[in-house]
């Protein structure tokens, strides 16, 4: 089974991280949650992720300060040793959940498109895919 690595970013409250880790147990296999928690006290949260820092990138998370958090963070998992080229990264927006199985949708998904994501045109007509969902191979990402 792929390995699928879970990208998140919370800043200033941990209101969300109990019911994401919930939501991921429940719909998703074979998973690791990679994540920073920036003005969040970690000693209460750390164990549940596999991965959880501070950023040390100050800045407006509403800003391109969380891509550049996602673009760090992502750079830790694509280096970690574990990690294969066919592996799945998820990038969830820290208030997104799965509320069904996921695993066979990404599959089967990945399999036609190397990229897939949620679009929010109505958000200032972006488009870019958006981190409240975006998914790909490993592979891809160290192409791009």
């Amino acid at each position: 089974m792929t390995k699928v690595h879970i990208l998140t970013v919370h800043v200033r409250t941990d209101k969300w991280i109990r019911p994401q880790i919930d939501y991921l147990h429940k719909n998703v296999k074979n998973f690791k949650i990679w994540s920073f928690c920036d003005l969040i006290d970690l000693e209460p949260i750390k164990n549940n992720f596999d991965f959880c820092e501070s950023s040390k990138i100050v800045g407006r998370p509403e800003t391109k300060d969380h891509f550049l958090k996602l673009n760090k963070l992502v750079d830790i998992v694509v280096s970690h040793k574990d990690t294969s080229d066919d592996d799945v990264l998820i990038f969830l927006d820290s208030d997104s959940f799965p509320v069904k199985p996921l695993n066979n949708f990404i599959e089967s998904k990945l399999n036609d498109y190397p990229l897939i994501a949620i679009q929010r045109v109505e958000n200032a007509g972006d488009v870019i895919p958006h981190p409240s969902f975006t998914a790909c191979r490993v592979n891809f990402w160290r192409d791009h």
